[in-house]
């Protein structure tokens, strides 16, 4: 009996030391990209510019977001030496095994279940409503622990108090319309508890939509159809990021108010199943969207500063100015070459290439704060 005690408990040990350390491999920045000196001016425009960054998947890992770490690319201490002024945190509650960006199969096991397991977390039981009702409480408990350095963002006013001030606004969203649960309704209870993004997809169909990633690349079920109605009426902005394309078209189709597509890449300029058409950015944007561009190699063809840039200026090049921003993926299993305390490294490529200061103001945030002054509640 005592040999079993000890088996277990022991076991038990090297699953929590796994499940600490699985973040170092899964969020690594890749430290061997020279990133470029950030000079004198650039660190001026910066530090006086609104900046927003679009998506972060913070949530889904357990460390404490208020203090510094040495593991992922984001907690609050970094946020602030990166010159950011507003977060958007995104919920994922379910991912099936074996998910890509090509085929993604709805019925296989859920990793998420055993990546909370490795944490002791009461989400390991629990469905992916439940992980999202679970997820705004922690988020929630987070702005409590920051003593005012973080604050949440759930009205149009909240956007005013931290484009100027010392606190770092939080907006929460849910990456998956899973996180509803088997009734419609249910999206009322999110809008209650701070959710005030809806992503209709991630990496598979659901009940609702279907994924760029999944088996059918159907577009929106009725439910789906009521779900976007329903947003619209409580004033939460709707994100297409992973949909199909048939269902971003169903949303551009549906829905009154402007879309979100808070972290992608544009097929135009690096061709493949995770980045956006040409066709859609342009929809997207010229019904008053946004698009946030991602920092990973997938969506741009390299990590480097230099890469990210050159997606925001294919982008603004064929689209317009006033619909392009930032839109990390940070913390979402992506290995960038620089953490969000040296955002300032993209401010400085953009003036080294002669941009106009209106216009990386307008990437760095004034597009995205534009976008939710429009959408959110008043």
């Amino acid at each position: 009996m005592k040999k079993l005690v000890w088996i277990v408990l022991i076991t038990l040990g090297i699953i929590r030391i796994v499940g600490w350390q699985l973040e170092r491999v899964l969020n690594r920045v890749d430290r061997s990209v020279k990133l470029p000196m950030v000079h004198a001016k650039a660190r001026k425009l910066h530090f006086s510019t609104p900046v927003v960054d679009c998506h972060n998947d913070t949530l889904l890992f357990e460390r404490n977001f208020v203090r510094r770490s040495s593991i992922g690319h984001i907690d609050l201490p970094r946020a602030k030496i990166g010159g950011v002024n507003l977060l958007a945190f995104a919920v994922a509650t379910l991912i099936p095994f074996g998910f890509n960006k090509d085929q993604t199969n709805s019925a296989l096991p859920d990793v998420l279940r055993w990546f909370y397991a490795t944490r002791f977390s009461p989400m390991t039981l629990m469905t992916p409503h439940e992980r999202a009702v679970y997820q705004a409480g922690r988020l929630h408990r987070l702005i409590r622990a920051s003593q005012g350095g973080l604050r949440p963002v759930l009205r149009r006013s909240d956007l005013d108090q931290i484009a100027g001030g010392s606190a770092i606004g939080a907006l929460l969203g849910f990456e998956g319309a899973q996180a509803v649960g088997s009734k419609v309704e249910n999206i009322e209870l999110l809008f209650a508890l701070g959710y005030r993004v809806a992503g209709l997809t991630h990496f598979h169909d659901n009940r609702y939509a279907h994924s760029a990633h999944g088996l059918s690349r159907g577009g929106l079920t009725p439910a789906g159809i009521q779900l976007v109605q329903r947003c619209n009426e409580l004033n939460m902005l709707i994100d297409v990021a992973h949909l199909s394309p048939l269902g971003i078209d169903d949303v551009l189709r549906l829905s009154r108010s402007p879309v979100i597509a808070s972290h992608t890449g544009i097929r135009g300029q690096i061709d493949n199943n995770r980045n956006l058409t040409n066709h859609h950015v342009q929809e997207i944007i010229s019904g008053g969207g946004v698009v946030g561009i991602g920092f990973w190699a997938e969506t741009c063809g390299s990590n480097r500063p230099e890469a990210i840039v050159d997606t925001i200026e294919y982008a603004v090049t064929h689209f317009g100015e006033d619909g392009v921003a930032l839109g990390s993926d940070f913390d979402g299993t992506i290995t960038p070459s620089f953490d969000i305390s040296q955002l300032p490294v993209l401010t400085q490529i953009m003036l080294d290439r002669g941009w106009a200061e209106t216009l990386i103001r307008k990437i760095l945030g004034g597009n995205a704060l534009r976008l939710l002054h429009e959408v959110l509640p008043p």
